[in-house]
């Protein structure tokens, strides 16, 4: 969906910014399972500043090892820049 399909569909939301991102066709992709929440982390970091990319980075490499920590780590990657933030007024 895109920004102006979502803005939408919330029925134009009176906010300052509105992000996208297709979480779970990303992980489904590089992970080959529905399961959204690296794509998500890494997705927040873009739209909000508050946590680094090579932290979620460090966190997947302590949690996971081998292909999957690679796979996970791609994802974020993907996930981040597929982020689409737009700033509505």
């Amino acid at each position: 969906m895109s920004v102006n399909e979502t803005y939408d569909f919330l029925g134009k939301p009176k906010i300052g910014r509105l992000a996208v991102v297709d979480a779970t066709k990303i992980s489904e992709d590089i992970i080959g399972r529905p399961i959204p929440n690296t794509v998500m982390a890494a997705s927040f970091a873009k739209v909000s500043g508050l946590i680094k990319l090579d932290s979620i980075f460090e966190s997947i490499r302590r949690r996971f090892t081998g292909s999957l920590a690679e796979k996970n780590i791609l994802a974020a990657k993907i996930g981040y820049d597929c982020t689409i933030v737009e700033r509505i007024v």
